[in-house]
């Protein structure tokens, strides 16, 4: 969406209202997650100036945060949240919004407690999305070359340190509190167990100092667990400090793969490195194995393997290259993300997408396209 006619405006709104009347029709599950994700999404990629809100082009800032918020309070699932958080946060980058997405993930995150993921292992939403708003602040900064939001990623790393005590960190607070090279606990030095040791990888990694990361996990046994996230944590800290060696993100996502196949813990470490490798603009074929990668048959896997296709058909219209789908097989992909794929594509192919306006993606639930964020 490039733009809201003025006398859009209240219909614009009033697709909204209904979107969200229907999201919440929709049972709790991964299926409604992606939703709900796709739509705070698609809000955040419309966020303009306050000149564009004067101008009535775009939609009023704090009715769109107000709106993120209640969309991503639809995910009940820890991780899926901070999944979203995570596109929603390279979105609003886009649009330099950075100090309302610092200000939005107190709003959306704080004080939601600790909760345990279906490996029953702890997730700290708080401390993670503190570290991903982080994370993509320095990915920005470096990549735009831009030390104000380098600046505002060093300030959110040091909020850490009132949200916890480091030596409980989950491994992307370690990180992002690592990334900056000092006060850091002495065990973690000598990590042997997660989550200390991807969060090293991760922070050297985003120091730039991709040889020391590459060591730590030389060192790790390929059938424990950080074998497979310690890579996603390189990926993420390589992309991080504005040097994303393509080729390399790649080869780290394969032997991922590879590692994790057939192993279902690891479903959402892999749709992590799938939106690393799509932010780094890897090839869209080695989506494919990533995919397969995510082997169960419940609708938790059949959504993480459906976001990570959309990512590489994305990255297939991106390259101009058209992808062989017919090479998947269609149990692979769940009933959101096959519809979505068709969205996605009828959109690239220059196919109808409403009125001009944008306002035909909350038209009604069943329509909604995937994310209008370039990128």
């Amino acid at each position: 969406m490039t733009g809201v006619q003025t006398c859009a405006l209240p219909i614009f709104e009033k697709h909204i209202g209904n979107a969200m009347a229907a999201l919440n029709d929709l049972p709790a599950g991964p299926a409604r997650f992606q939703v709900a994700a796709n739509m705070a999404e698609n809000l955040a990629a419309m966020m303009g100036t306050s000149e564009d809100e004067k101008d009535e082009k775009k939609p009023q800032a704090n009715f769109l945060q107000r709106t993120i918020g209640n969309c991503l309070g639809k995910i009940d699932d820890a991780e899926w949240r901070l999944d979203a958080w995570s596109r929603v946060c390279r979105a609003m980058l886009a649009n330099s919004q950075a100090d309302r997405m610092v200000v939005l993930e107190g709003q959306i995150f704080r004080g939601m407690p600790k909760s345990t993921n279906r490996n029953n292992e702890t997730v700290q939403p708080e401390l993670e999305a503190t570290a991903i708003t982080g994370l993509a602040l320095l990915e920005e900064g470096n990549r735009k070359n831009r030390e104000d939001l380098k600046d505002l990623a060093t300030k959110v790393a040091e909020s850490l340190k009132g949200k916890g005590d480091p030596a409980g960190f989950p491994s992307l607070a370690v990180g992002l509190y690592g990334w900056r090279g000092k006060e850091l606990p002495p065990a973690w030095n000598n990590a042997k167990c997660d989550p200390e040791i991807s969060g090293i990888v991760l922070a050297r990694a985003a120091q730039g100092n991709t040889d020391a990361a590459l060591r730590v996990i030389a060192s790790l046994p390929a059938e424990v667990p950080e074998s497979v996230r310690a890579r996603v944590s390189l990926a993420e800290g390589m992309l991080a400090s504005g040097k994303p060696d393509v080729e390399s993100i790649r080869k780290i996502a394969d032997e991922a793969a590879k590692i994790a196949r057939g192993r279902p813990m690891f479903a959402m470490s892999i749709l992590r490195l799938a939106r690393v490798a799509e932010r780094a603009g890897v090839p869209a074929e080695l989506f494919k194995s990533l995919a397969a990668s995510v082997s169960g048959n419940d609708p938790y896997d059949a959504e993480v393997r459906g976001a990570i296709l959309l990512a590489g058909q994305a990255r297939s219209i991106e390259e101009k290259q058209p992808w062989d789908a017919g090479t998947i097989d269609i149990k692979q992909w769940s009933a959101w993300s096959g519809k979505a794929r068709l969205l996605l594509l009828g959109r690239a192919q220059g196919g109808p997408v409403g009125d001009g306006q944008g306002t035909e993606l909350f038209a009604r639930m069943g329509r909604l396209m995937p994310p209008v964020a370039a990128r």
